[in-house]
């Protein structure tokens, strides 16, 4: 049963740290052209704060190993020590696959024209860069007032024969 508990617990907590690297890395690629400068402020800048988090969260569980029943402490250990290794894989081994995916999407770019952005998105006619939905009929949103030609929102106008 404590197994299960722990690697839902690692998830959980582990997952997140990752979620919040590649999220920062968007931004800063998308504020600084050299993939290897956005990858360095993204650790950088999201570094103290993960600290902070990881050590505050591995402490809250660590503090079990005081407990007088055996399993709750190797409970608490395990958890602790799985805190901090996803802490660090989020800050040593994921900015590697940053710079491979920033790679890709650049090589990608370089092949297809027009095609999906830096940063990940699919092609300009389908969503833009920050991953907000375009109309891929242009005219369908032209009219005044962000309306389509039937006057309401998101309503593409008829199709005539």
């Amino acid at each position: 049963v404590l197994t299960a508990m722990i690697a839902s617990l690692a998830i959980g907590i582990g997952v997140p740290f990752g979620i919040h690297v590649t999220n920062r890395f968007l931004e800063d690629r998308r504020r600084y052209p050299d993939l290897l400068v956005a990858i360095r402020q993204t650790v950088t800048h999201t570094g103290g704060a993960m600290a902070g988090s990881a050590l505050t969260t591995a402490v809250g569980f660590g503090v079990l190993v005081l407990s007088a029943l055996e399993p709750i402490r190797q409970f608490g250990l395990i958890v602790a020590i799985t805190i901090v290794y996803s802490f660090l894989a989020a800050i040593v081994i994921q900015p590697s696959f940053l710079r491979l995916w920033g790679d890709h999407q650049v090589k990608r770019n370089r092949s297809h024209p027009g095609g999906a952005s830096q940063t990940g998105g699919a092609s300009p006619d389908c969503s833009s860069v920050d991953g907000e939905h375009q109309d891929a009929n242009p005219a369908a949103t032209a009219s005044p007032g962000g309306t389509g030609a039937t006057g309401r929102p998101g309503v593409p106008p008829p199709v005539t024969p």
